[in-house]
């Protein structure tokens, strides 16, 4: 899993406090991580879910923006 063992008891011992990714590694090694962490929807798959977002006017070049600062 590559944590500390200390990490791995407070795993074991339910602690708030571990970090997710120790949580998940865990259930990917027992196998049972497609039980316990729900599918994404298929819509997050898609194209249009990945549409870039739009550039400000200072990025696209206007000059509007040049004594921002």
């Amino acid at each position: 899993m590559s944590i500390s063992e200390a990490t791995l008891r407070r795993v074991e011992r339910g602690d708030a406090g571990t970090g997710a990714g120790a949580y998940l590694a865990a259930l990917r090694i027992l196998g049972v991580i497609g039980e316990a962490t729900p599918a994404l929807a298929p819509f997050l798959w898609s194209a249009t879910a990945h549409r870039k977002a739009k550039l400000s006017k200072r990025k696209r070049g206007s000059g509007d923006d040049d004594d921002y600062f």
